[in-house]
C-alpha cells in the first residue's frame, strides 16, 4: 500500500541524494512530501542552530508546485518545523532522512545531521529511517543502490506490518548504511565505535586546528556496523533516539550512590585525586563552569579547562567544520569551536600522555537538560562525545532557570558542591584494579531544579517528559519560531522530565548510544527477516532460504539448515561462558604478562542478542565469537546466568576477582593493561578448547575445565584458584545434557 512519507535530509534540499530517494519512492507508489534544509547541514547531529536559534524567525519557503519545501535551520528544525506546524494536521507513517552523500558509521552516527533528522521523527512518534551512502564525486552509484534497498525495505516491513500498528516498534527507527559497487547483501548490525572512518582533530600548519580523515580497515568483526560495512555489507542498525542507559545501569547507579548521597559522604579530597577536564556549552568565562571549577579545585581535584570560546548554548552534538583557533590561558584552554569539537580537541590533541583526563565534567549548564529533548543541548553533547567516542567518564551537569531565564543566587554553588558528593561517592564505591568511575560506557547527567535539596534526588531515565515542550508554532505572518510550552510529565516511575519537575535532583546514566535494546533489534530482524550478524538477500522478494551463513561459517553436514537456532535460550549460557572466559583472561594476564604490555583493554563481551541464531554444533563459529571478545577494544559485559551463579555464596571470592557486586545485569568491568599475545591468553585457550569441546559434543563432552584452572593456579598470585574451580565446578553442574542442544 503507499505509505505517506516526510522525506528530509542533512546536505540540501537541491541534493542528488534526497532527488533520487524522491523518485525511486515516488515510483514505488509511496505519498512523499520533502521538508529539508535549504542548505548543506552536514555533521550538524542535534543541534538546532545555537541560541540566537531559539529565539528568531526560521525562513521557511515552498519551492514547487507539488507542496515540498525549504526550511532555513539544521535537519532537527526542519523535521520540527514540518511535523509541528506546516503539516501539522497531515498524517505520516514514517519519517526517512537521506539519502546523505557518505556513510554514517559508528562515531558518526551521533554526528549526523542525516540520523538526527531521523531522531527528531522519532520524538514526534513516528518511525523514522536515516539512509546514507558511501558516494564519490559523482555519487549516482551509491544512491541508486541506496534508493533501491531503502524501497525493498519498506516492501518487506510492510508485509508484516499489523492492521493498526506502526511499520517498526514503537520508539524504534533504522539507520541504514549502503556501500558502492557490488554488495554482497544486507546484514542486521549494532552500533559501536568501529566506524570506516576516523577524523582525529591535528595542529595545522598555520596553528589552527582541524580534524583529518582517516581509512579504517575491517576487523572481520559479524555484528558491528563498521565492519560489516568495510566488508561490502549494507548495514540495518535499529536505533531508539536516546542516550540514556538502560534500567540495569540506573538500578546500579542507584545501589552505589543512594544511601551515600542521602547521609552525605567524605570530602573528595580523602580520595584519590582526579584529573578532570572541565568542559560546557556557555564559554569558557561562563559563571557556570568557574564556580565548578573552583568547587573541584577545593576539593583537590587537578581541572584543567578545555572549553568553547563563545556560548555553544542548543548546538548538540554539532561538529565544527574546517579550521578553529585554540587559545591557551591560565585555566587550560578555550576552542573556537563546538562542544563536541572541543572534547575532541582536548583528547586528540591538548591532554595527552599522562595528562589524559581520568573523568571529563560538563558545565554547570544554564538551563536542564531533562527528557529525549534534551540532545539538543551542547552540555549534554560534550558528555555524549566523551563516554561514547573515547570511553571516558563523564558528568553532564545543568541547573534550573528561573522565569527570566537566569540561575538563581546560590544554584550554581548548590549544583557544584552536590558534583563534588556525587564524584567522591563514585570514587567511594569504585571497584578496584584501576577501573574507571563509571562502567565502560557510561556517563552521567545530572540536572538541578529551582530551589533544590541536595538531600532530594532520584535516579531516572530519560522519556518524552520535559521541564517545558519546545515546539514550533507559526506566527500568523508567514513566520515559524520556537515556543516553550508546559512541562510534560509521564507515569514511568523514572522518569527524568518527571521527577525532575517534582523539584529532585536527577542522576540519569548515559551511554552516548542511539543503538537500541537487544530484544527490540531482535524484533526488527524478525520483521526484516534478518539473521544478526549475517549476510541476507536484501531482495524484497527473496525468502527465507535466501537467508546465508556468514562465509566461513557453514555447518559441515548441515548445509541444508542455514537458519542456525537454539533450544531454550542456551545461547545466554554460552555467551555468559564466554564471558566469564574473557574475564579470566584478563586477570591471567595482568599477572603474568611479565611487563609486555599493549594498550588500556577491555576484554569483556557483551551478552546481547549476537549468538541468538547460532547452534552449538557450529565450533569455528564459537571460536571466531570468542577470538572476538578476547581481542575487542570496545565490548561490555552483562552477566545473566553467571551473574546468578556469582550471588550463590561459594562464588563470593570470584566475584569480588570479576569487579562484580551485585548479580543484577551490569556493565561493571575489569580494566587491565594487558597483551593479548601474552602467556595469560595462550593459557586460556586450552579452557577454550575444553569448553568447545563440552558444547560441541566432543569427546569429552562435559564441562570440565578444572584440571586446566589447578595448572595455571601458580601463574596468578593473588587469583585464589579454590572459588574459581568452585565456580566452575558448579558451572559444569548447570551444563544442560546434550540432547539439549540443537543439532
Amino acid at each position: 500500500m503507499a505509505l505517506n512519507i516526510l522525506l528530509t535530509n542533512d546536505d540540501g534540499y537541491e541534493a542528488p541524494g534526497i532527488h533520487s530517494l524522491h523518485e525511486a519512492l515516488s515510483a514505488a507508489g509511496h505519498n512523499v512530501t520533502v521538508a529539508a534544509p535549504r542548505v548543506n547541514q552536514s555533521a550538524q547531529g542535534s543541534s538546532l542552530g545555537g541560541e540566537e536559534a531559539l529565539s528568531s524567525d526560521i525562513e521557511v519557503a515552498q519551492y514547487d508546485d507539488a507542496g515540498n519545501y525549504w526550511i532555513d535551520g539544521r535537519p532537527v528544525v526542519a523535521v520540527d518545523t514540518a511535523l509541528d506546524a506546516l503539516f501539522a494536521d497531515r498524517e505520516f507513517d514514517l519519517v526517512i532522512s537521506g539519502t546523505n552523500k557518505g556513510e554514517n558509521i559508528g562515531t558518526s552516527e551521533n554526528i549526523s545531521g542525516t540520523v538526527n533528522g531521523a531522531m527528531a521523527g522519532l520524538k514526534h512518534g513516528l518511525p523514522a529511517i536515516a539512509v546514507s551512502a558511501a558516494a564519490d564525486e559523482a555519487g549516482d552509484e551509491g544512491f541508486v543502490n541506496a534508493a533501491a534497498y531503502t524501497v525493498d525495505l519498506l516492501q518487506r516491513l510492510e508485509d508484516q506490518q499489523q492492521a493498526g500498528q506502526p511499520l517498526l516498534p514503537e520508539g524504534t527507527g533504522l539507520s541504514v548504511n549502503v556501500p558502492e559497487g557490488d554488495i554482497n547483501g544486507a546484514v542486521l548490525t549494532e552500533i559501536t565505535r568501529k566506524s570506516s572512518t576516523e577524523f582525529p582533530i591535528t595542529e595545522n600548519e598555520d596553528g589552527t586546528y582541524g580534524s583529518r580523515a582517516i581509512d579504517q580497515q575491517s576487523s572481520g568483526g559479524l555484528f558491528n556496523e563498521g565492519d560489516q560495512f568495510l566488508d561490502g555489507n549494507i548495514t540495518v542498525s535499529a536505533i531508539d533516539g536516546n542516550w540514556g542507559a538502560n534500567e540495569a545501569a540506573r538500578s546500579a547507579l542507584e545501589a552505589r550512590l543512594e544511601t551515600l548521597l542521602a547521609d552525605g559522604v567524605a570530602p573528595a579530597g580523602d580520595h584519590a585525586p582526579l584529573n578532570i577536564m572541565l568542559v560546557n556549552d556557555g564559554g569558557y568565562e561562563a559563571q557556570g563552569l568557574t564556580t565548578t571549577r573552583e568547587a573541584l579545585l577545593e576539593a583537590g581535584y587537578d581541572v584543567t579547562v578545555v572549553a568553547p570560546t563563545e556560548s555553544q548554548q542548543a548546538t548538540g552534538s554539532a561538529l565544527t567544520l574546517g579550521g578553529f583557533e585554540v587559545t591557551e590561558y591560565d585555566g587550560g584552554y578555550h576552542v573556537d569551536a563546538t562542544p563536541s569539537t572541543t572534547v575532541y580537541t582536548g583528547l586528540d590533541a591538548l591532554l595527552l600522555g599522562a595528562n589524559q583526563p581520568d573523568l571529563i565534567v560538563s558545565g554547570v549548564d544554564d538551563g536542564a537538560g531533562v527528557g529525549l529533548q534534551a540532545s539538543s543541548s551542547g552540555t549534554l553533547g560534550a558528555a555524549v562525545a566523551s563516554v561514547f567516542n573515547y570511553d571516558i567518564p563523564a558528568i553532564a551537569l545543568s541547573a534550573g532557570t528561573d522565569d527570566s531565564g537566569e540561575v538563581p543566587d546560590g544554584l550554581y554553588e548548590t549544583s557544584a558542591d552536590f558534583l563534588v558528593e556525587v564524584i567522591g561517592g563514585l570514587q567511594a564505591t569504585q571497584a578496584g584494579n584501576g577501573s574507571q568511575l563509571l562502567p565502560e560506557g557510561e556517563g552521567l547527567s545530572i540536572n538541578v531544579p529551582l530551589d533544590a535539596d541536595t538531600t532530594d534526588f532520584a535516579f531516572t531515565l530519560p522519556d518524552a517528559a520535559n521541564d517545558g515542550q519546545r515546539h514550533i508554532v507559526a506566527d500568523g505572518e508567514g513566520g515559524y519560531h520556537y515556543q516553550i510550552d508546559a512541562p510534560v510529565n509521564t507515569d514511568n516511575e523514572w522518569s527524568e522530565g518527571t521527577h525532575y519537575n517534582q523539584g529532585e535532583i536527577t542522576l540519569t546514566p548515559i551511554d552516548g548510544s542511539y543503538q537500541a535494546s537487544d530484544a527490540i533489534t531482535l524484533e526488527v530482524g524478525d520483521l526484516l527477516g534478518m539473521a544478526y550478524g549475517r549476510v541476507n538477500d536484501w531482495s524484497a522478494e527473496s525468502d527465507d532460504a535466501d537467508v546465508m551463513p556468514m562465509p566461513g561459517h557453514e555447518v559441515p553436514g548441515h548445509e541444508e539448515d542455514s537458519g542456525l537456532s537454539l533450544i531454550g535460550g542456551l545461547e545466554e549460557l554460552f555467551q555468559d561462558v564466554t564471558a566469564g572466559i574473557g574475564q579470566l583472561v584478563a586477570q591471567l594476564d595482568a599477572q603474568t604478562s611479565s611487563g609486555f604490555h599493549s594498550q588500556h583493554t577491555s576484554l569483556e563481551w557483551s551478552s546481547g542478542p549476537q549468538h541468538h541464531a547460532i547452534s552449538f554444533n557450529d565450533e569455528q563459529y564459537h571460536r571466531d565469537a570468542m577470538s572476538e571478545a578476547f581481542s575487542s577494544q570496545s565490548a561490555d559485559y552483562s552477566a545473566g546466568t553467571f551473574g546468578h551463579m556469582f550471588e550463590q555464596s561459594g562464588f563470593s571470592a570470584v566475584r569480588d576477582a570479576f569487579g562484580r557486586t551485585d548479580g543484577q545485569q551490569s556493565h561493571d568491568v575489569w580494566h587491565s593493561e594487558v597483551s593479548p599475545f601474552s602467556s595469560g591468553a595462550a593459557q586460556a585457550s586450552f579452557l577454550q578448547d575444553d569448553m568447545l569441546a563440552a558444547f560441541t559434543g566432543g569427546d569429552d563432552a562435559m564441562f570440565d575445565i578444572q584440571a586446566d584452572m589447578t595448572v595455571t593456579a601458580d601463574m596468578t598470585n593473588g587469583i585464589d584458584s579454590q572459588p574459581m574451580t568452585a565456580m566452575l565446578t558448579g558451572l559444569n553442574d548447570q551444563a544442560p545434557p546434550m540432547e539439549f542442544f540443537a543439532v
